[in-house]
């Protein structure tokens, strides 16, 4: 009964389609047809693993940004990955700043008071393996969310009242340290418009960067609906914050607490 498999193999026989009782398939692995095409993902003299592509680790090809794009632009949803879902154990982590030189990483309650730092160094030394597993898994799922890249509003110092339509991505450059990794705000590319060139409103390195955050500055007028959607983040290079109103309060969070376990991974 096919209606009880978990899966068909459909074949055609004799101009008439029927179900393929006996089938198999095997793939390969091209290692110099990838390392080809993620050329401009990683250092050129990186050799690629295809298990590091598998996981996440490297950036999409530059050749598929553009198809990207194009699915992007369907109505359905903007990411091409489901949405990470924040682990319980880090739920209280999703409002307060990250700053870079914070004894603790600025947590809130939870680990003591320690701050989400403090709760890493727990887990990492055992006896919290759910977590753990947990916490891993949200990590690989935010990473794929932001290189798809999240639509967010820009909001400008100099005109707070306007909004421009933006994306924010990240782009790995190597997959065994992510302080090289980029940050970028740019436009919404176009389905069917070649994007070569297309430069970001704002790009900088995770290395540059020093502060998270989702509290706006007093100076911006926003209403309530639009606090529970800001993020920003400042660098070392920055005069100000650069200031963004996420899709929604969801997105606001998950963009801090996951940027925040992204920089104390690789930090401390």
């Amino acid at each position: 009964n096919v209606l009880i498999r978990d899966a068909a193999i459909i074949g055609m026989n004799d101009g008439r389609f029927n179900v393929v009782t006996e089938f198999m398939a095997a793939t390969t692995v091209n290692e110099e047809q990838n390392q080809s095409a993620y050329a401009l993902a990683v250092a050129s003299e990186e050799i690629l693993n295809a298990r590091e592509i598998l996981a996440g680790n490297i950036s999409p090809p530059e050749q598929s940004v553009d198809f990207y794009g194009a699915l992007q632009s369907l109505e359905c949803p903007y990411s091409m990955h489901s949405h990470p879902i924040l682990p319980d154990s880090l739920q209280s982590y999703c409002d307060t700043d990250w700053v870079e030189l914070s004894p603790h990483g600025l947590g809130t309650v939870s680990a003591a008071h320690g701050g989400m730092r403090t709760l890493l160094k727990l887990i990492s030394q055992g006896g919290m393996e759910e977590e753990k597993r947990e916490i891993d898994m949200f990590a690989r799922k935010f990473k794929y969310y932001l290189m798809d890249g999240v639509p967010v509003q820009l909001v400008l110092p100099s005109n707070p009242g306007c909004r421009e339509e933006k994306v924010l991505r990240l782009t790995i450059k190597n997959s065994a340290s992510l302080s090289e990794s980029v940050l970028e705000i740019s436009r919404k590319r176009r389905p069917g418009v070649l994007n070569v060139g297309m430069q970001g409103s704002f790009v900088a390195t995770l290395d540059n960067i020093t502060r998270f955050s989702r509290n706006p500055p007093t100076l911006v007028n926003l209403d309530d609906e639009e606090k529970k959607r800001f993020f920003s983040f400042e660098t070392d290079l920055s005069g100000t914050p650069i200031m963004m109103l996420a899709k929604n309060r969801k997105d606001a969070m998950l963009l801090l607490c996951g940027m925040k376990l992204l920089m104390e991974r690789e930090k401390f």
